[in-house]
């Protein structure tokens, strides 16, 4: 039997860095958080941090450029 588990961090340009390297880390933080929590799971990069359920469902994501238009 396989069981596969998915973990994501999340970090948005350029609200939370300026440039690759740095956005990758605060996203690689977010990831290893919910591995510390055992898997399977996501996390979303604050300010201060991680951000709350209730913080994440106020996300407008429709004003963060996306890059692909």
């Amino acid at each position: 039997r396989l069981t596969v588990t998915i973990s994501i961090g999340v970090a948005l340009y350029p609200r939370h860095a300026s440039n690759f390297t740095t956005l990758y880390k605060a996203a690689d933080e977010m990831l290893y958080k919910v591995k510390s929590r055992g898997r399977s799971g996501s996390a979303v990069c604050g300010e201060d941090g991680e951000l709350s359920s209730s913080a994440r469902l106020q996300l407008d994501v429709l004003n963060v450029p996306s890059g692909l238009g």
